[in-house]
């Protein structure tokens, strides 16, 4: 059976193999991610209808007024006692239509929105996954026709040269877009900065970073991302799967699963915990792949 592996498990694995057997051998997720990760969610969500309408020929006005619409109607729904989220909606639509005004004479054309684009690692036993949150087509200069992939982030700060240096997204996903034969010119973070600052300019809000990888380093991100999906492999293979905790606060301060890893390995029990605090994932990229296998 060919194993499907994203960018996220092979992180996964390489930072614990106790969080890779929470995630995708268990399959868990909390039942409530942080204000952080449901701030990019959401956000995700709007970018998502205002490229796809670019990318279905509406204007910029309509697409903004489309995928605000999106945004009004969650805060519409969302629960006006949980104060810290309904700010944190708030503070978002305000940053969004700086966004909009921002980048309102882009000169991409948008070729896709949210795609699955996949490639093979090893034949066809394991298979690179990923989402495309926009794929676009340079229009102008001297790498017109080219395209980039766009990955929208929502941070509290800019990454600086060092996280750009260091990031394993970027190298896979433009060697995936090389593989499927695309004129990848980059990969680049859409960078969307969300910390609460006095008058800030637009400069301290949206940035776009390109990957800061040469075309070794991008082959060997790839090499050694499948040498850690040999090893996923090769476990699932034998049903015998390795899940020692690393235990370093690097790896561990932030876990979705800090707590009921500690919990168990305490050797209480953690039944209620585990009902109470997490739920089954959902994994369309998996439940996707299978379905077109």
């Amino acid at each position: 059976m060919t194993l499907i592996i994203s960018n996220t498990e092979i992180t996964a694995k390489n930072t614990c193999d106790k969080l890779h057997d929470y995630m995708y051998l268990q399959n868990l997720e909390p039942r409530q991610y942080s204000l952080s990760i449901r701030r990019g969610v959401i956000g995700h969500a709007v970018l998502e209808v205002y490229y796809t309408c670019r990318k279905d020929g509406f204007n910029h006005y309509s697409a903004v007024e489309s995928a605000m619409d999106k945004l009004y109607k969650i805060i519409a729904e969302s629960d006006p006692d949980d104060v810290e989220h309904t700010t944190m909606l708030g503070q978002l639509a305000k940053l969004l239509i700086r966004y909009f005004q921002y980048y309102e004479y882009d000169t991409y054309k948008i070729l896709a929105v949210e795609k699955i684009m996949t490639a093979p690692m090893v034949d066809d036993e394991i298979v690179f996954g990923l989402y495309v949150d926009v794929l676009a087509e340079i229009t102008t200069g001297e790498y017109r026709g080219y395209v980039d992939i766009i990955d929208h982030k929502f941070v509290m700060n800019f990454k600086s040269i060092d996280d750009l240096r260091l990031d394993p997204q970027q190298p896979k996903y433009h060697k995936t877009a090389q593989l499927n034969g695309l004129p990848i010119k980059n990969a680049i973070f859409n960078q969307i900065r969300f910390r609460q600052m006095k008058n800030p300019t637009d400069e301290d809000l949206f940035k776009r970073s390109p990957l800061l990888s040469s075309q070794t380093a991008i082959d060997t991100v790839w090499e050694e991302a499948t040498q850690t999906a040999e090893d996923i492999n090769y476990e699932k293979s034998r049903d015998r799967h390795i899940t020692r905790r690393r235990q370093s606060y690097s790896a561990c301060k932030n876990c979705f699963f800090k707590d009921i890893c500690m919990t168990e390995l305490a050797g209480q029990d953690i039944t209620i915990m585990r009902q109470a605090q997490y739920q089954i994932r959902n994994r369309p990229l998996k439940d996707w792949m299978l379905s077109n296998a």
